[in-house]
């Protein structure tokens, strides 16, 4: 411990750093920072061995903190030597969060670094997240405004994952290694890889894969649309010396070919017709140019649906620049044009109006939040006063209605398509009449007058041309209704199948399969990040008797209700799995064995007090063993299970830590 809280100011403490690529087209993205410390008395040392007692000193904030000013440290020593587009991860733990100070840490290193802010992401790990959500969000909330990027790192694996897509502002998830180890043979991994990206990208986030060991899994997380991929395939953890040679790395150039391919540095080719995914936006800002980073945040914001709409309405008022000096060179030199700019002048306002709405979140209060109708009709309006006052080549400003309901096409529903078609062709013929008043002096209501035939020829072309386009928008919604009902079809089909093959059907705890799979996920994750766990093996005190006095429903009665007290008593990251028989075993992430002993403890007292039925207190006996590093986890099962038989010959109705 002592040697531990002077190696940060020693500097024995040293960061490596992994890479990470975009899937897309092999470009380096940044990297995951990992802790070492190299000891003068006990030589290198792993995380897995020092995380948990500077954990139990607590010293991690202090470590953290340390880890972040030397991350900006490194970034601007890159940033000076000329390196561009990359973001250094930094994993935060669980006490960083509880405590204070954390956001005031990370601003102090930004500003003394000078590092902008969007170079450095936060990785939360579910147990970082998991207490005192209030404070949590309160912090990530700060580091959000110092500009940061938030990542969740291990999506997937536990209970809570889909709360935390609710609960905090996140950027970005990260595939947890155990679904992609199973790739691409294993169905269900591949089904779940599949489902965490549609969702990351329905969420408008970035979707990262870690763990990727072989050019299959690479050439899969491409195919279904993966943004970032991170793994010992592409490249190991090192030291900044070596790190720094991976900027020299350039992705191979696109092969000119249809479909096109997309070749990555590790030799993975991916063919796809069209390349260019939802996502590939997200990828593109986080591995943009700070400056460039600034300015899209200033005009588009930073809420990824919002800087959604917000670019849909800058196309449309791209449109509208360009249209002014079109109408200018089209209208009658002799016509003078106070009208135009009185055109001009209401659609810049409309246009202003529409940006302040959208860019301010004020019009989210609406079912439209992208406010597509209202400007669909406002460019109705537009283009009917351009047609108006645009003289003898006024027919080349119906052009834009086709933009303008492209735009519906993907968001409105067919009826209101309909009303809106209705509504351009009833306008139109509104305009021309108008145009062709007798009391305007302009013309006559005669079809000899060519002008007049002229505009009838355009009003008949926009009834063909409007519904037609509309009809074509209105499939567009039918296949886009069908395809989500689909996509959540599958999704809760998927939810099922997982459910009945990780569940044990009478107490609707985990099964032993999948405590299995859990197991070997911590194992896997204890010796990357050091985090400590814990097992414990319980089994039900003379469960033989209830049986015999009350028969197997009786029995089951009393599983169940074991069960029950169980969910109520642990904490949500905690996995209770029914072993055998009367028989469950707990697994505790991040909990020392001490802790765990008083999980158990406390869960024991619950059962004891509950009401059963059965004539008797219903009690356990448990041993609780927290995992070694470098043991396999089965000998960490079976200690506990030995902890557990020791219980039972101690008289039961007891907990015994190992």
């Amino acid at each position: 411990g002592g040697l531990l809280r002077a190696a940060a100011r020693a500097g024995e403490l040293a960061l490596h750093y992994q890479p990470q690529f975009a899937a897309a087209d092999g470009r380096l993205t940044g990297f995951e920072t990992l802790l070492r410390w190299h000891s003068p008395l006990l030589g290198d040392v792993m995380p897995a061995r020092f995380i948990p007692i500077a954990e139990a000193l607590g010293l991690m904030s202090e470590i953290g903190n340390w880890v972040v000013r030397e991350a900006c440290r490194q970034a601007r020593e890159w940033l000076d030597a000329g390196q561009r587009d990359f973001t250094i991860a930094v994993n935060v733990s669980p006490q960083q969060l509880r405590r204070p100070g954390l956001a005031r840490a990370v601003a102090d290193a930004l500003q003394a670094f000078r590092v902008p802010g969007q170079m450095i992401e936060i990785e939360l790990t579910e147990s970082s997240a998991m207490e005192n959500l209030i404070r949590v969000q309160d912090e990530l909330a700060k580091l959000k405004a110092l500009g940061l990027t938030l990542s969740l790192d291990d999506f997937g694996t536990g209970y809570s994952s889909l709360a935390y897509l609710k609960h905090f502002a996140l950027d970005k998830l990260k595939i947890d290694q155990s679904f992609v180890r199973g790739l691409p043979e294993g169905e269900l991994d591949a089904s779940i890889a599949r489902t965490i990206v549609s969702v990351g990208h329905d969420l408008g986030l970035l979707v990262a894969a870690e763990g990727v060991e072989t050019a299959a899994q690479a050439e899969f997380l491409h195919a279904i649309g993966c943004d970032e991929l991170q793994g010992f395939l592409l490249g190991r953890p090192g030291p900044a010396a070596t790190a720094v040679s991976y900027f020299d790395v350039r992705p191979a150039a696109r092969v000119a070919a249809t479909p096109v391919q997309v070749m990555l540095p590790l030799g993975v080719t991916d063919t796809r017709s069209d390349p260019a995914m939802p996502a590939a936006q997200t990828v593109a800002r986080v591995g943009s140019p700070w400056w460039e980073q600034r300015i899209g945040d200033a005009v588009l914001g930073t809420d990824p649906r919002r800087r959604i709409r917000v670019a849909q309405w800058l196309i449309s008022a791209l449109v509208y620049l360009g249209s002014f000096p079109v109408l200018w060179f089209g209208m009658p030199q002799d016509s003078g044009y106070g009208n135009l700019l009185a055109w001009g002048m209401f659609v810049a306002v409309g246009q202003i109006a529409f940006y302040a709405a959208l860019r301010g979140g004020w019009s989210e209060r609406f079912a439209d939040p992208a406010l597509t109708a209202a400007q669909i009709v406002f460019g109705i309006v537009a283009v009917d006063w351009g047609y108006l006052i645009c003289g003898p080549v006024r027919g080349f400003a119906l052009f834009p209605l086709l933009l303008i309901f492209t735009f519906g096409a993907f968001s409105l529903s067919w009826r209101r398509m309909m009303w809106l078609t209705a509504f351009a062709l009833a306008s139109l013929l509104v305009t021309v009449a108008t145009l062709h008043d007798a009391w305007l002096g302009i013309g006559s209501w005669s079809l000899a007058d060519g002008d007049l035939r002229m505009d009838l020829t355009n009003v008949l072309m926009c009834m063909i041309l409007l519904p037609a386009l509309s009809l074509v928008a209105t499939r567009l919604s039918i296949l886009r209704s069908k395809l989500r009902a689909q996509r959540e079809a599958l999704t809760g089909a998927l939810a099922e199948v997982q459910r009945l093959a990780t569940r044990d059907e009478l107490t609707g705890l985990a099964n032993r399969r999948h405590m299995q799979e859990r197991l070997d996920e911590e194992q896997h994750r204890s010796a990357r990040n050091g985090h400590p766990f814990s097992v414990a093996v319980i089994d039900l005190d003379h469960f033989k008797r209830i049986n015999d006095a009350h028969g197997h429903a009786g029995g089951d009665a009393v599983l169940r209700g074991f069960a029950a007290d169980a969910g109520l008593s642990l904490r949500t990251c905690d996995l209770m799995a029914r072993w055998g028989g009367e028989e469950f075993l707990l697994l505790l992430p991040d909990t020392g064995g001490s802790q765990a002993q008083a999980s158990l403890l406390r869960l024991l007292a619950r059962v004891r007090s509950g009401p059963r039925g059965i004539g008797l207190p219903l009690t356990f006996s448990a041993g609780v063993t927290e995992h070694r590093q470098g043991e396999l986890v089965s000998e960490t099962v079976a200690r506990a299970d030995r902890q557990m038989y020791e219980a039972k010959r101690a008289g039961r109705n007891t907990v015994l830590l190992q």
